[in-house]
């Protein structure tokens, strides 16, 4: 009868995805599954989640962190770059 204004709170969905992938030479043959891996998590967590943050870490001698997701899955052997 009266219009009252009720207060709704809505659940908020997060979600954070660390990525380490081992980019040295001998991971030549299992960079491709692993790329998969990731693929599918990401995926998955987009679909449940509202907001996913991605966090890239590539190593090979030294680890760091990538911004670029092309970056992520290239491999460094013999002093060279190969993009898988």
């Amino acid at each position: 009868r009266y219009g009252r204004i009720e207060e709704r709170t809505e659940p908020d969905s997060k979600a954070v995805a660390f990525l380490l992938m081992d980019r040295s030479g001998s991971m030549s043959e299992a960079i491709h599954i692993a790329k998969a891996f990731f693929l599918l998590n990401i995926l998955f967590l987009r679909a449940k989640y509202k907001n996913v943050a991605i966090v890239m870490i590539a190593h090979d001698a030294h680890a760091e962190r990538i911004l670029d997701e092309k970056k992520f899955y290239q491999i460094e052997a013999g002093g060279g770059t190969v993009a898988v």
